[in-house]
């Protein structure tokens, strides 16, 4: 079956709405020995305030999420904007990134029947199929080789001065990210660490 038969053929995979598993119900098991973890919230980026409470209102609106007053646990949030302009909001609930992509070529033909059957929709603007290189989470990635993204790495070059402790800790978030591709990056930040600290002044 051609791809163009693939799309027609399934139309319903590439609905716009926000799908929902309908074949099983996730449940999240604790450990027994698990604590409560209750991290502060971090600055959101200016340009995406006035963008994060119509989002988080469609959300709830949605189902997906719910309102609540008070939680013994809780987890920053981390805003992406998407490639149309809108936003995506994701909870960091790591300590730190992982650097492993799993790579996988699935065959379309049984996929999109099973996203179909589980109720999930998936955006045909986004999806890039019979290609050599893709822009994933930061990464241009080949079949040879993964690489940083230039537009990351130039927003990176193009940031302000940081002007206190948040926006230190953001930044060497960036950089850190790309560490794999930075030789001795651990030696390269290291005048930096001491700007972490809660006393430091800036001027």
């Amino acid at each position: 079956m051609t791809i163009a038969k693939l799309k027609h053929h399934f139309m319903d995979v590439f609905k716009p709405q926000l799908g929902c598993c309908t074949k099983v119900k996730a449940t999240l098991y604790l450990k027994t020995d698990a604590h409560l973890v209750f991290l502060k919230k971090r600055p959101v980026p200016y340009a995406f305030v006035p963008l994060l409470d119509p989002e988080i209102d469609h959300l709830v609106a949605q189902n997906f999420i719910s309102a609540v007053d008070h939680s013994q646990r809780a987890a920053p949030i981390v805003v992406v904007r998407k490639a149309n302009g809108s936003i995506r909001l994701r909870a960091n609930f790591s300590t730190g990134l992982n650097d492993a992509l799993t790579e996988h070529n699935p065959k379309l033909e049984p996929l999109f029947p099973r996203i179909s059957a589980y109720g999930f929709r998936v955006r045909i603007d986004k999806c890039h199929i019979v290609v050599t290189q893709l822009t994933y989470l930061g990464n241009v990635i080949t079949a040879a080789r993964r690489r940083s993204d230039p537009k990351k790495v130039d927003a990176i070059i193009q940031m302000p001065k940081p002007k206190d402790t948040a926006q230190v800790r953001s930044f060497l978030g960036l950089i850190n990210y790309y560490g794999a591709f930075v030789p001795k990056m651990r030696r390269l930040r290291l005048p930096l660490d001491p700007l972490l600290e809660e006393e430091t002044t800036f001027n």
